[in-house]
């Protein structure tokens, strides 16, 4: 049975983790004009990740302004 993790991490985590590859960045907006509005460089989209089609393994960090 898969387990599934939530973690509040803070925005310093976020950047070392990504820095490091250790996470995927997403803009929880479904419309990409809107992280458009809100770039964080290394960020994808929604529509990029369901075509990435990540591992379950793989740390997803999801944020919306």
């Amino acid at each position: 049975m898969a387990t599934t993790t939530i973690e509040r991490i803070d925005a310093n985590q976020v950047k070392q983790r990504l820095e490091s590859g250790e996470l995927l960045l997403v803009c929880g907006y479904e419309e990409q004009s809107k992280c458009d509005q809100y770039p964080i460089e290394g960020s994808i989209g929604m529509q990029e990740l369901r075509s990435r089609n990540p591992s379950k393994k793989e740390e997803i960090v999801f944020y919306c302004a």
